[in-house]
């Protein structure tokens, strides 16, 4: 396959594209920048300017991964504001450039986020249920709404819904293990809310598994092994034989991180993945135990 890849240097898209690469297919990178990279395509979403002559005519596939880093910063009107363009702009450059190309791809494949059901509490979401009030709820909408309107040009038609990737060398997980392995890690707030994670592993081999069956529609993709933040940090601290006995109180969370500790380090959302388990994939990474164990032991 000829596959179209935007925020292919990101966290997800660095895992992905070797993986995509060394099963014989051909990467396309859509990037601000020149890095050297095989089959470039160079693009700013923001002025709506992208190299549409190196997009190939007979390209097979589009996986859009692009959008701003949400745990990046603090949550000013500027920054929210930047976390929503980056990903509508993007998304609309893709789909008017193919559009103005004329060409028919057979799968568009866009990531979401487990975010778009906002604070459930106890309620355990599927994809039938509708978006919740919170900020990310909100963008998750929208970029969704835009990735929608690709399906008068391609065949198939995917969103994955991503809860927390994990990944001991990116993403939050990095970030958390210098405090856990000084034994300073505990539960945020009262560890009660749920905290929908998948691994790394899984979404490329999910992003794989898309591109290769028939599926299509919304996915929630999140491991089946549904926890609580105080489940995710006894595992954690087993896996890395270090205590966790600590707790960060919920008021100095918001102190430090404002609204972003209310939409992410607190936010409890239950997410059920039955729909992608029916669809017939099978998770590398079913439990979080099993996880720790395999990447910290």
């Amino acid at each position: 396959m000829k596959i179209l890849i935007s925020g292919s240097t990101g966290f997800v898209g660095s895992a992905l594209v070797p993986f995509l690469e060394q099963s014989g297919h051909d990467v396309f990178h859509l990037v601000f920048n020149d890095r050297g990279l095989k089959n470039e395509v160079l693009w700013n979403p923001n002025l709506g300017l992208i190299e549409k002559n190196k997009i190939p005519e007979d390209i097979n596939a589009v996986i859009n991964l692009a959008g701003e880093n949400i745990a990046e910063g603090t949550w000013t009107q500027e920054k929210k504001q930047g976390i929503l363009n980056s990903r509508i702009n993007s998304t609309k450059l893709i789909v008017d450039t193919l559009k103005d190309m004329d060409v028919h791809p057979d799968v568009w494949i866009n990531a979401s986020a487990s975010g778009m059901y906002g604070n459930t509490g106890d309620h355990l979401n599927t994809e039938e249920d509708s978006e919740g009030d919170a900020f990310l709820s909100e963008v998750c909408k929208k970029w969704e709404a835009e990735a929608l309107k690709v399906r008068d040009i391609f065949k198939r038609v995917i969103i994955l819904r991503f809860g927390v990737i994990l990944d001991r060398k990116g993403g939050a997980l990095k970030k958390m293990l210098p405090v856990f392995e000084f034994g300073l890690g505990g539960v945020l707030g009262s560890g009660n809310q749920y905290l929908p994670w998948v691994a790394l592993d899984d979404v490329v081999e999910i992003i794989n598994f898309a591109l290769r069956t028939d599926i299509s529609g919304v996915f929630n993709t999140t491991s089946p092994d549904i926890v609580t933040n105080r489940q995710f940090t006894e595992a954690l601290s087993k896996a890395l034989k270090k205590p966790a006995i600590l707790t960060v109180p919920e008021l100095a969370l918001k102190i430090i991180f404002g609204q972003m500790a209310v939409e992410t380090l607190l936010m409890s959302t239950k997410v059920s993945s039955e729909k992608l388990l029916k669809a017939g994939y099978k998770f590398k990474y079913p439990d979080i135990n099993e996880f720790f164990k395999d990447k910290f032991n």
